[in-house]
């Protein structure tokens, strides 16, 4: 009659194994068996793999290629396929996966524009949200935090926290990074490059590497960000790679791959800077429509030399140029020092920049340390 018994034959056995109730008297279908899977990315969690951009081969000889979907592996079984184990939340779009992310029950499902975040939490995975232009080209570009996941395109950073994506370049509204600044960033005069992303979970910070060896840096703590120019080197490079002792590794090399551990902050003498740039954001004493007397700057810092101070704001007929604060200067003190820098400008809004007293010839020590910065102001009675 066509009717095969399948039973569980117990622990000595050959044939498939079954981490289900036997079936009796019912015709034996295997369709769904796969015969061999090959995978692009692929992540672990819930017991389970879960693998994305594939290969199938069938036992009837055919070979499909799967570029956008993802096949989850049985419960602790983590090479273990079929075809009824297929996630696909959105296929036929033109887009290929290109990288594969897990936070909590989240798996984020990369593609080159599209970012689709799945909910793995039940017996059943659901899409839980989609996010245009938040997608990668490359696995390099999305790295893992102790916070969550953190990743880069041309169009800027961008990290989930397992409930939300933001965007690292705003806060409170405001922009902090211009999208010029990013685009010559993310492209290094290219048509097309790479951004690496890497965490360094001692200082809680995320770096972002570009083609050229040029740094940005934020801080999950500070919400800041720190530019820094060929940090690294411009040769053909690696993606970033934590070690299990939690080093942050990148290899470089054309012909021969050289892998050095990467530092958020120097640890010699030896390390200057010439290039110095350090602006606050802009301050509105939560009464933006209000002009303020701005009076002066408190700088608690240590160990500078060849620094120079200037502000800038928007006034209620424009924006104030960026304006010398010629005295006093920074003192070269190895101990915390406050110093007081007059501004006496009346404005809506206000920001200093320190910089390099002379980028071709100052060297700025590599100990140098600002702790906190004050402004003093009075607001003006508005008639």
């Amino acid at each position: 009659m066509g009717l095969k018994s399948a039973i569980n034959p117990g622990y000595y056995h050959l044939g498939y194994t079954f981490d289900f109730p036997p079936y009796h008297n019912e015709e034996y279908r295997d369709e769904n068996e796969i015969k061999q899977l090959r995978w692009k990315h692929a992540v672990m969690f819930n017991r389970r793999a879960y693998v994305g951009n594939v290969e199938m081969h069938s036992y009837d000889g055919s070979v499909e290629i799967l570029s956008d979907s993802v096949f989850k592996s049985r419960t602790n079984k983590f090479d273990s396929f079929s075809k009824d184990r297929r996630i696909d939340v959105a296929i036929g779009d033109g887009e290929d996966i290109t990288a594969l992310a897990q936070y909590a029950d989240m798996l984020l499902q990369f593609k080159q524009t599209t970012l689709h975040i799945i909910n793995c939490s039940g017996a059943a995975e659901f899409l839980e949200g989609t996010y245009k232009f938040k997608g990668v080209d490359s696995p390099a570009s999305v790295c893992s935090t102790s916070f969550g996941i953190a990743w880069a395109n041309k169009h800027g950073c961008f990290f989930f926290d397992g409930r939300e994506v933001k965007d690292l370049f705003i806060k409170r509204g405001l922009r902090r990074i211009k999208p010029y600044t990013w685009t010559q960033f993310s492209t290094t005069g290219l048509s097309t490059s790479t951004i690496r992303v890497g965490f360094f979970p001692d200082e809680n910070q995320i770096v972002f590497v570009n083609d050229a060896g040029d740094w940005f840096i934020h801080d999950l703590v500070t919400s800041s960000f720190v530019r820094g120019t060929a940090r690294s080197s411009a040769s053909e490079k690696t993606n970033l790679i934590s070690a299990w002792d939690g080093k942050l590794l990148l290899g470089s090399g054309n012909t021969t791959i050289t892998v050095v551990p990467l530092k958020a902050t120097a640890s010699s003498v030896s390390h200057v800077s010439k290039k110095l740039d350090i602006r606050t954001r802009e301050l509105d004493a939560d009464s933006p429509n209000v002009e303020k007397k701005w009076k002066k700057v408190y700088i608690t810092y240590r160990n500078a030399a060849n620094l120079s101070l200037s502000y800038n704001g928007v006034a209620s007929d424009g924006e104030i140029g960026w304006t010398p604060i010629s005295s006093p200067d920074f003192e070269d003190e190895a101990n915390w020092n406050t110093t007081g820098f007059p501004i006496g400008a009346t404005a809506y809004t206000m920001r200093i920049k320190i910089t390099s007293s002379n980028p071709s010839t100052s060297d700025i020590p590599y100990n140098f340390e600002i702790n906190d910065i004050t402004f003093v102001f009075r607001t003006k009675v508005v008639k």
